[in-house]
C-alpha cells in the first residue's frame, strides 16, 4: 500500500479486527470496532473475498451508505486477496442474507442465473462461485447503473467468468430468455449439415474437422452459446 493508504489501514488494525467464515460457504464476516479506547462500537459486516486486487474506484464497488469500510486488500506470502464488502442496503440478496431470510444455494462451482441486479451483485456472486463456476447476469435495459464500453472490459478482465446481456426484464418472454442465452434449433441444425462431409464440403464450419482437438474446439463453441 502507499502512503495515503498506510494511515487508514493502521488504524484499523489498531482496534478489534476478526474475519470468520460465515454459515453460507464462500461468505465471511468481518468484524471491525471503531472509536476511541473505552468508547469502541464493534461493527459486523459481510464480505466475500475476491484474489487479486480490486481498485477502491471501480464502478461497480459502490459502498453504499450502510458499508462503514472499502475494500481491504490484503498480502501474504506472495497472495493477494481483497475483503469486498456486501452493504445490504444496495443488495436484496445481501439484506435476506444479514436478516437470516435467505439460505443462498449457491458455492464454488456453481453456473448462476441472475435476472435484473447490479453489477456489483454480479461480482459479489462472481466472488462466491469462483473462477471454476460461471455467472449469467440478464441486465435489464432500464437499469440506471450502465457501464460504458472501458469499463464494462475491466470488470471482465477482474470476473471472466461473468456473462452479461441486456433485456426488457419487465416485458421480456420465455422465448425472449431462448433466444438470448441459446442457439436457435435451426442454427443447430445448420451447424450440424456443414460438418457434412457432402452438404459442408465448402463451408468455413466443416475446415474446423482438419483442426487438432476438434471435440474440444466444438465443446468450447457450445458451452459459450449454449447455457
Amino acid at each position: 500500500h502507499n502512503q495515503q493508504g498506510l494511515g487508514p489501514l493502521l488504524k484499523l488494525f489498531q482496534h478489534e479486527f476478526a474475519i470468520k467464515p460465515h454459515r453460507l460457504k464462500g461468505l465471511y464476516k468481518i468484524k471491525v470496532a471503531r472509536g476511541t479506547p473505552g468508547n469502541e462500537v464493534v461493527i459486523e459486516m459481510l464480505c466475500t473475498v475476491h484474489e487479486g486486487n480490486i481498485d477502491d474506484d471501480d464502478t461497480w464497488e459502490s459502498v453504499g451508505p450502510g458499508t462503514a469500510y472499502a475494500p481491504i486488500t490484503i498480502a501474504t506470502e506472495g497472495s493477494r486477496v481483497t475483503l469486498r464488502p456486501w452493504d445490504p442496503t444496495a443488495c436484496k440478496i445481501a439484506d435476506s442474507i444479514y436478516n437470516h431470510f435467505c439460505c443462498l444455494p449457491i458455492w464454488s462451482g456453481s453456473w448462476i442465473l441472475v435476472v435484473d441486479c447490479s453489477w456489483q451483485t454480479l461480482s459479489h456472486i462472481a466472488d462466491i462461485v469462483g473462477p471454476t463456476g460461471r455467472v449469467i447476469g440478464v441486465m435489464s435495459t432500464r437499469h440506471p447503473q450502465q457501464l460504458v464500453p472501458a469499463q464494462r472490459r475491466h470488470f471482465f478482465k477482474c470476473y471472466p467468468a461473468v456473462y452479461v446481456t441486456t433485456l426488457d426484464v419487465k416485458t421480456a418472454h420465455l422465448e425472449d430468455y431462448e433466444r438470448t442465452l441459446s442457439l436457435p434449433q435451426s442454427s443447430k441444425i445448420m451447424f450440424l449439415m456443414a460438418l457434412h462431409p457432402r452438404c459442408g464440403a465448402d463451408s468455413m464450419v466443416g475446415r474446423l474437422r482438419e483442426a487438432k482437438e476438434t471435440r474440444y474446439i466444438f465443446r468450447r463453441i457450445f458451452d459459450f452459446l449454449e447455457y
